[in-house]
């Protein structure tokens, strides 16, 4: 296993200036060998995606985990895993937005799944996005028009059961992509969207629990410690949530 940490914001809307404090502070305090932090090119959005997707397009036997600044780095981890493994696998989201707004020519961290949907990188019904509680009716509007199985944090927290059964009945090459903000800003107040009355630490855990196990690769995002209280809540529960996926994947 490995991690790679990504201190990139290029595709946030506000922090393309943003001198991270964030990921590398990640980098620094987790106690972790086979760990990267990897360099990236600020304010250049194709060089930068390049650059992250030729690092990861050969990693197809190793398990991955990337801690990375805004989720349009999602975008070309994907990309690199759907290059490495084919787009016919499952791509499992946990988030409070689904990114799936009308784009521009740049991939942003409010569309970079529609760019992955539209230019066939994965298939929508291979889509499982949990935890949206916030969205715009053009991306609802394409969630159910693309066929994409989504379940609101109104529906999680209603039907944990069925959570559980999703997870649980998922089969084949998996990749795992996490947004801190899926968490209720009480646990994890350290993000740029703040979205309340979302999932809290020990759901989120039991959810990876069942899932990161299956997963070939996993990516988590969005933590901006500039927002984070003066306890440093979100980084040690950011902390905790990679210490997590590293005992589940030597538990494998």
């Amino acid at each position: 296993m490995k991690i790679n940490f990504i201190p990139n914001w290029n595709g946030h809307l506000f922090l393309q200036n943003y001198k991270d404090n964030s990921i590398t502070k990640l980098f620094n305090e987790l106690n972790f060998k086979n760990k990267e932090l990897v360099k990236v090119t600020k304010n250049n959005f194709e060089e930068t995606n390049l650059e992250i997707e030729k690092q990861f397009e050969n990693s197809k036997n190793e398990f991955q985990l990337s801690v990375t600044g805004d989720h349009s780095n999602s975008y070309p981890l994907i990309k690199a895993f759907s290059k490495s493994h084919g787009n016919n696998f499952k791509l499992v989201i946990f988030d409070a937005h689904p990114d799936v707004e009308v784009g521009t020519d740049v991939v942003s961290h409010e569309d970079y799944l529609r760019f992955l949907i539209d230019e066939s990188l994965v298939e929508p019904e291979n889509v499982y996005l949990f935890g949206i509680r916030t969205f715009s009716r053009t991306e609802y509007q394409y969630l159910v028009d693309k066929k994409v199985n989504f379940m609101s944090i109104t529906d999680v927290l209603q039907n944990h059961n069925k959570v559980i059964e999703i997870l649980t009945s998922l089969e084949g090459t998996i990749y795992t992509t996490t947004d801190i903000d899926v968490l209720d800003p009480d646990v994890a107040p350290g993000t740029y969207y703040r979205e309340y009355c979302g999932l809290y630490l020990e759901e989120l855990f039991e959810y990876l629990s069942i899932i990161i196990p299956k997963s070939k690769s996993a990516d988590f995002s969005e933590f901006y410690s500039e927002k984070d209280d003066e306890f440093e809540t979100t980084k040690t529960n950011a902390l905790k949530l990679i210490e997590h996926i590293i005992n589940l994947v030597k538990s494998k």
